[in-house]
């Protein structure tokens, strides 16, 4: 898939699913309400969000949309890659599943330190900046991936939170979406985008916050 391809595909992406885009929107205002204003069920809510934007990833954009479509990278074609990825994202939703929302070991909590504040900041790339910085670029609005249906500013999302928990997250929470933030350079570097640079950094960012996380 070269790049003109990648972004018409992506086009008729989110012209198809512009109405789970809005309804994910709201989902994440709503989690990130909850997370400031705690009740019984916030942590609960957040994580099953969290879980229907992975498993929907996974299972739709991955395996439906994206699966049958051949990846080419420096003139070499790989065939079934986003299978492989649409099953590590269906993989992680159920991790959020089971630890999140079964087991409800996360408890997502504003708080007013440096560890929140860069929560904040990745929430905020991945839900407004990320298709801003398409825009910028040359692109428009449909044509990039977007918040809710899209891998990477949902990882965005997903680190951003995981950074606002109240303990260290078990590790299971955290390999993947930081695995997924490192593989933004592919887009950067095979499909021009320049967004992902953030992304990058956000898993470099959620690394090292992780690693001098103390443990509970």
């Amino acid at each position: 898939m070269q790049v003109d391809e990648f972004f018409d595909l992506f086009t008729s992406y989110n012209e198809m699913y512009l109405v789970v885009i809005i309804l994910t929107y709201v989902l994440a205002i709503i989690a990130l309400f909850m997370a400031y204003r705690k009740n019984d069920y916030s942590n609960r809510f957040i994580s099953l969000t969290l879980t229907f934007l992975w498993l929907w990833i996974g299972l739709v954009y991955g395996i439906l949309v994206f699966g049958p479509v051949p990846t080419v990278m420096a003139g070499i074609e790989y065939p079934g890659t986003w299978y492989l990825f649409g099953g590590v994202f269906v993989i992680h939703g159920i991790i959020l599943l089971y630890f999140g929302v079964i087991k409800d070991t996360v408890s997502y909590t504003w708080k007013p330190d440096s560890r929140h504040y860069i929560g904040l900041l990745l929430i905020l790339y991945g839900l407004v900046f990320y298709p801003l910085v398409g825009i910028f670029t040359g692109r428009v609005f449909l044509e990039y991936p977007i918040f809710g249906i899209a891998p990477c500013p949902v990882t965005l999302f997903t680190l951003g939170l995981l950074l606002w928990s109240d303990v260290r997250p078990s590790l299971p929470l955290m390999i993947i979406p930081i695995f997924w933030g490192f593989m933004g350079v592919v887009p950067v570097l095979f499909y021009e985008v320049y967004a992902d640079i953030g992304t990058v950094l956000a898993a470099i960012i959620t690394l090292y916050h992780y690693v001098k996380w103390p443990a509970a």
